[in-house]
């Protein structure tokens, strides 16, 4: 597994001290920045990030007009590469830089730093298909299992953003880890002090969550949130309960998830730590469902969640499952097997103006369940179209249970 430090290179203002110096005096300022071992000084900040994270190679980034010389240096007029790095300038002035010539140069830039170096001609991301070719160029370099380091200190404005995007999308779609985000705060050193290294990785921590809410509603698996409240320092008990309520609700128990969902819920009262605070009221609105009335309610609220997900089984058996709990009497436990057969046994040899209904929706989840051609006609013809499933769904969820 390697591990790069992947870093933009911008094109940079006149120094204030070289107002005049045209071309020749656009160059990064020297910092003294602040790591948690020490304080590094350099005008390339991914130079003193290399030092502080140590990766394997260091990948740089930039535009046909990015600052490349600064990764060069200046040469002896003795120097080979000297042709090389003439003809770099020029090019680097004129905004037309071209990627042979960064790849002429990478050797040169190694021995320099002391470390494998990449350079990649990158477009400057105007519309979303250079936005997606510099992911593509991004993709390339990397493997899956890789480890990066990202550095968004240097490079045009909208680049950071790129950055974050890129992140998430190696991190998602090529299995890469993300060891950390770095940027180094110029802008905010203090007046004869180092200037401040910034970790970012905490907005990954943020697309987490964003993501497991993204993925709850769509699914509704409080699975989702156990790792994330874990890394936040959510009791583990608060936590193994919201996953025990995971299972038991997948597994069709609307009564034992509503146990567990109780018993985590006591936990997630009042300001969670960390990240987690900033969703904790998007969490206690996706599980207020435990709250309300008894085991009939809770199976009719899941069957009209998992309706509105389209997860049409689910809600199948939730609505059958909530019908035949109201059918129930108050004085039976409910969760009896053997009590609620005979529940619905009685029932079935009933005349119940409901009957037709209710074998409408017993019908409808064992054709979803065993996804078999259904021999009732109706039923075929119902779970042929999804727009008239879900809408029959609905009704039968209002008729039986209100």
């Amino acid at each position: 597994m390697s591990h790069t430090l992947l870093s933009f290179l911008g094109k940079p203002r006149p120094l204030d001290t070289a107002p005049d110096a045209g071309f020749a005096g656009r160059k990064y300022r020297e910092a003294a920045y602040a790591f948690t071992d020490g304080q590094r000084t350099t005008a390339f900040f991914a130079w003193a990030l290399a030092e502080y994270v140590r990766p394997d190679r260091l990948l740089v980034l930039g535009t046909a007009g990015s600052a490349w010389d600064l990764l060069v240096g200046e040469l002896p007029s003795d120097d080979p590469a000297e042709v090389l790095y003439l003809d770099l300038l020029e090019a680097v002035e004129q905004n037309r830089v071209a990627q042979p010539q960064l790849a002429a140069l990478e050797a040169l830039v190694s021995r320099r730093i002391g470390l494998a170096t990449t350079l990649r001609l990158i477009p400057y991301g105007r519309d979303e298909a250079e936005q997606l070719h510099t992911l593509q160029l991004m993709a390339d370099d990397l493997r899956a299992g890789d480890r990066v380091t990202l550095d968004v200190t240097h490079g045009l404005r909208h680049l950071p953003m790129l950055a974050l995007v890129s992140a998430l999308y190696l991190r998602m779609a090529r299995g890469v880890e993300m060891a950390g985000i770095y940027y180094g705060a110029l802008d905010l050193t203090p007046a004869g002090g180092p200037t401040p290294v910034m970790e970012l990785s905490g907005l990954l921590r943020i697309t987490d969550w964003v993501r497991a809410l993204s993925t709850f509603d769509k699914d509704g698996d409080y699975g989702e949130f156990a790792g994330l409240l874990q890394a936040d320092g959510v009791a583990d008990g608060v936590v193994s309960q919201l996953s025990r309520a995971a299972f038991q609700e997948r597994a069709s128990n609307a009564h034992l998830a509503q146990q567990a969902l109780a018993s985590a819920a006591s936990g997630l009262t009042g300001p969670l730590p960390g990240i987690a605070g900033l969703f904790a009221e998007s969490l206690a609105e996706r599980i207020r469902w435990h709250r309300r009335g008894e085991l009939a309610d809770w199976q009719r609220e899941l069957a009209r969640q998992y309706l509105a997900r389209r997860d049409y089984l689910r809600a199948a058996i939730f609505a059958y499952e909530g019908f035949v709990t109201r059918l129930m009497d108050r004085n039976d436990d409910p969760a009896n097997y053997e009590r609620r057969e005979a529940t619905f046994r009685a029932f079935e040899g009933s005349a119940d103006l409901r009957l037709a209904d209710y074998w409408l929706l017993k019908n409808l989840r064992n054709a979803l369940a065993h996804g078999n051609q259904p021999r009732d006609g109706q039923v075929r013809r119902i779970v042929r179209e999804e727009a008239r499933l879900g809408a029959e769904l609905q009704r039968l969820l209002s008729a039986l249970l209100g």
